[in-house]
């Protein structure tokens, strides 16, 4: 995958979901949805942005894919939208509650998760 240019983060998502699905298949992307969601750490990272009232860095949301067995043999492109699937998430559970970011946090999270990739 490739750093798609930035417009809102539920259609930068959309877009990040779409080009994955079509390129490795929906039920392959619904693997990485449900590894995500329901591990256990995605849970504690969201509880503790929510404590600390601070939203998680893209490094974060890399880190945590790489906790999850699913994902450790991965290529690339699956941790990448596991890590966007992580911020989706977090958007949806902690963000659209508390509202701590906006799109400037979103653009500059994506960036840097695409940065994390090209250190791996």
């Amino acid at each position: 995958m490739r750093l798609l240019p930035f417009k809102t983060f539920p259609l930068t998502y959309l877009e990040y979901r779409e080009e994955y699905i079509s390129i490795y298949g929906r039920e392959k992307f619904n693997k990485a949805f449900d590894a995500i969601l329901n591990f256990n750490k995605t849970i504690l990272l969201f509880q503790a942005s929510e404590k600390n009232k601070r939203p998680p860095r893209g490094n974060e949301f890399f880190g945590l894919v790489f906790l999850i067995p699913y994902f450790i043999f991965a290529k690339n492109d699956t941790r990448a939208i596991g890590s966007i699937i992580a911020l989706y998430l977090w958007d949806e559970k902690i963000n659209q509650k508390f509202k701590m970011s906006d799109g400037n946090y979103f653009r500059s999270t994506i960036e840097e998760i695409f940065s994390c990739l090209r250190m791996n």
